[in-house]
Parts: C-alpha cells; sequence; structure tokens
C-alpha cells in the first residue's frame, strides 16, 4: 500500500497449493507453471508447488503478489 500510495480495502488470502491438484480444485486453471497467481478481485493469491521446486524466494514472491493484489483491488474489473 505504501509503495503504490494506495489502499487495499479488502483482506487478501494466501492458499498454498499442496500439488497441482489442489491449484485446479481451488483455482481457474492457469496458463504455463506460474510461481503464484492472484485473482482478477485481488482478494486471493495461490502459490503453486512450482514456487517450492523452484526454490523462490518466498518473501520476494509474496511481496510481488501482494502488489498485485494491492493494484487489482483498486481497479475496475472491468479495465483488466
Amino acid at each position: 500500500e505504501r509503495f503504490h500510495e494506495v489502499t487495499c480495502p479488502k483482506k487478501i488470502k494466501i492458499v498454498v497449493c499442496r500439488n497441482w491438484s489442489d491449484c485446479n480444485r481451488f483455482a481457474t486453471p492457469f496458463w504455463g507453471t506460474p510461481l503464484a497467481v492472484t485473482i482478477p478481485t485481488g482478494t486471493v493469491t495461490f502459490v503453486t508447488p512450482r514456487a517450492l521446486a523452484f526454490r523462490a524466494d518466498i518473501a520476494e514472491l509474496l511481496r510481488h503478489e501482494l502488489s498485485h493484489a494491492v493494484l487489482k483491488q483498486n481497479r475496475s474489473l472491468l479495465r483488466l
């Protein structure tokens, strides 16, 4: 919020998927194999199994996705 100078009016849920079946069950199918995905409403972020396999810096990954969430919550869904 501070970085983008906007507020985040809704809470953001972080869902860590144990496997790709969980990802497909909880979220729409992904294009490719992303490390994490934030849905267009900016209220849910899914961390995929690839994040662990890739040995990603989870703090940096979440910071990046939370940035997407804040921006998505501050724009109209019609402007995607």
